[in-house]
């Protein structure tokens, strides 16, 4: 009799050990619903992304003659992820490009400005780090001209049809350095075919390194 109550005895707390175990242990995806936590966070990612930055240009004009100027510039960027490692960009930017020559008896500065059209592809191989390339189509909006002669100067603006709109690409690589902070590094360029007559050149090339940050996410998917 004594073996058989201590029999009931061990299968009532085995009973009790497991029924309490089953009302507390909680799985991966409870604890993703509740707590934000577990395995199969690895697996997470934004589909759409939207982020805003700025940058600094050296971007020079193909003449063998002129020189490069540093000027700022801005993205504002649209990504769309097709998986947690590729995606699709594309958005609006903003640049400057400026670059100096030398001309008769005195100096001249060329002033342009573009709104630039990317469309391109990114690869995500890590989290912290991501590269991209695509196109560009470059819309000029406005171009000076400035002369430096001793203590003379004179600006005037471009006529139109001097410079024009062109296509081009660009090779980036990106890095996260903050939660949505990120810094990257550009090489682009642009073609157009030019006017024999005019010595003023649409093909240029140059680096661009800047920052951006993330404003706005979709929902995290799995």
């Amino acid at each position: 009799m004594s073996r058989i109550y201590r029999l009931l005895i061990v299968i009532i707390l085995f009973k009790i050990y497991f029924s309490t175990f089953l009302n507390y242990a909680q799985n991966s995806d409870i604890l993703i619903q509740q707590y934000n936590i577990g395995p199969a966070l690895d697996d997470v990612y934004s589909k759409w992304t939207i982020s805003l930055g700025a940058h600094l240009n050296r971007i020079d004009s193909d003449k063998e003659i002129s020189n490069p100027l540093i000027n700022f510039g801005a993205i504002n960027q649209l990504e769309f992820r097709m998986t947690k490692s590729f995606g699709v960009i594309t958005g609006v930017n903003y640049n400057r490009i400026s670059y100096n020559y030398p001309l008769i008896n005195s100096v001249g500065k060329d002033e342009l400005v573009y709104y630039s059209l990317p469309l391109g592809i990114r690869l995500h191989p890590t989290n912290k780090v991501s590269f991209a390339i695509g196109g560009l189509y470059n819309n000029f909006n406005r171009g000076q001209l400035t002369i430096k002669y001793e203590n003379f100067e004179r600006s005037e603006l471009y006529a139109i049809g001097i410079f024009e709109n062109s296509v081009g690409g660009f090779t980036q690589v990106e890095y996260n350095f903050l939660k949505n902070f990120h810094t990257y590094f550009n090489f682009r360029w642009a073609t157009k075919n030019n006017s024999p007559t005019m010595p003023q050149s649409n093909n240029t090339s140059g680096f661009q390194i800047g920052i951006s940050y993330q404003i706005w996410n979709s929902r995290i998917r799995r």
